[in-house]
């Protein structure tokens, strides 16, 4: 939502909303330092920071408007109060992680899931370590005033989403609310990303292709040196401190166990997701690394260097030649004028103008159906209801199969435009005729097209 306060409060809407990611990620290499130099060392802090930033996956966000660089942010520091309150047994940290893992989940569903699996890792490290054993019955109650913190940072989105949708959590657990069909539909592109995990517990004749395609989606981003690289980090420190006996202080077991529960969603997931653990990864590395070496300042500095030259390379190559997103640069800098911001958008987003003309044309007592999505949604000035992932009216008319069904839908959302795809008008007149017997195209622009729902007499 930052993203939002960006776009609503400077005509450098484009460029702060890079910015603000670009901060993040800044901060969370910080945030990294400052947990290595708390719980081991500097050598280690300096080695882990550093490396974090490096990874690929963080420059890739760091010149986009994503938010998961800022998600990855919250979570980070509210797993470093997770481990003060483990060691310092107070609950006042407690409500510090639970403050701001509700920041994540406020910020991004994701945030949920992050704040779960920190947690979950906590109450294994306590009923595997004998001399904490006892701080079990506590446990429960410490998390959940975590958790209720962090509910109640994220409840006005669980309430906005439960008046749209009768879902606190959507797009996510649509099954379980019994979301009405033309909003569960819109939501399959993100469980997608989560879709799936119960075939690898109740195996059925779809879990070894879905198998095979995480194994492959694992092997790719590891020969990329990129998120996954952190798994095989872990399980070399693993082998390392098993084989070598190395003491582990309680910090480096909650890190420990944080990435084996994660380790499996790099396969199954978008990496990006996960920023919040990354420090966690490359904090196990680097105090392995500082525990192999021991007092050999200069072996220490030597691994260092050649990690450091390892992920440089990769640094550097990605960022010369594969990026995928528009950088920094290619904002052209800050826009100081009105007019060059709007040059700037018809630029660089075909849809700008389309927007322009739908914002002058409609007024406050208007409501838009967006239909199948718009890159410059975030630019209109008028009433709408977003319908990114499918086309909405086509979906309405293999629901009902009758028009007037469709209307009293529209009818009851306040509708009364609808701007929507030239082809996808003409294939929904083509299956039903609604378009030509209860719409009037005012105008249209490359290929979108602004209706407006004629009056039912």
């Amino acid at each position: 939502m930052l993203n939002v306060v960006a776009l609503a409060i400077s005509r450098n809407d484009v460029i702060l909303c890079k910015l603000i990611q670009l901060y993040a990620g800044v901060l969370l290499a910080v945030a990294t330092w400052c947990f290595g130099r708390s719980f081991f060392s500097a050598r280690v802090a300096w080695l882990a920071a550093t490396v974090f930033y490096l990874v690929k996956e963080i420059s890739a966000i760091s010149t986009n408007g994503y938010v998961d660089l800022t998600v990855g942010l919250y979570v980070w520091l509210g797993v470093f109060a997770m481990v003060r309150a483990a060691h310092l047994r107070g609950l006042s940290w407690h409500a510090m992680a639970g403050l701001f893992l509700g920041l994540g989940f406020a910020s991004k569903q994701t945030g949920a899931m992050s704040a779960a699996m920190a947690y979950l890792a906590y109450g294994i490290v306590l009923l595997l370590d004998r001399q904490r054993r006892r701080q079990l019955r506590l446990f429960p109650a410490r998390a959940i005033v975590a958790g209720v913190l962090a509910l109640l940072l994220a409840s006005p989105w669980m309430v906005k989403n439960c008046v749209y949708t009768g879902d606190p959590f959507f797009p996510m657990l649509v099954g379980q609310f019994n979301v009405p069909d033309e909003f569960a539909a819109a939501s399959t592109d993100f469980t997608g990303y989560y879709g799936g995990l119960w075939r690898y517990i109740v195996w059925d004749r779809e879990t070894l292709p879905q198998l095979m395609r995480a194994l492959k989606n694992f092997r790719t981003n590891v020969m990329y040196s990129g998120a996954n690289m952190l798994v095989v980090w872990l399980l070399l420190s693993g082998l390392i401190l098993i084989v070598r006996r190395y003491p582990t202080t309680l910090a480096l077991r909650l890190l420990i166990a944080i990435g084996v529960i994660v380790a499996p969603w790099f396969a199954w997931s978008w990496s990006r997701f996960f920023f919040g653990f990354f420090p966690a990864y490359l904090l196990v590395f680097a105090q392995t690394v500082r525990l192999v070496t021991g007092r050999w300042r200069g072996l220490f500095v030597a691994l260092s260097l050649g990690l450091f030259f390892f992920y440089v390379q990769t640094f550097v190559r990605f960022n010369l030649h594969s990026h995928p997103v528009a950088a920094l640069d290619l904002t052209g800098g800050p826009t100081w004028t009105a007019a060059a911001r709007v040059q700037w958008l018809e630029r660089h987003n075909y849809d700008y103008p389309m927007i322009r003309e739908v914002n002058r044309a409609l007024g406050h007592r208007d409501r838009l159906l967006a239909s199948g999505g718009s890159y410059a949604m975030p630019w209109l000035d008028v009433r709408f209801l977003p319908n990114p992932n499918t086309d909405l009216l086509e979906h309405l008319w293999k629901r009902f199969g009758d028009i007037e069904a469709m209307r009293r839908w529209l009818d009851r959302q306040g509708i009364t435009h609808v701007l929507m795809q030239e082809s996808a008008a003409r294939e929904l007149d083509r299956q039903s005729g609604f378009v030509r017997g209860n719409m009037e195209r005012l105008f249209s622009r490359f290929s979108l097209s602004l209706y407006r729902l004629r009056t039912v007499k």
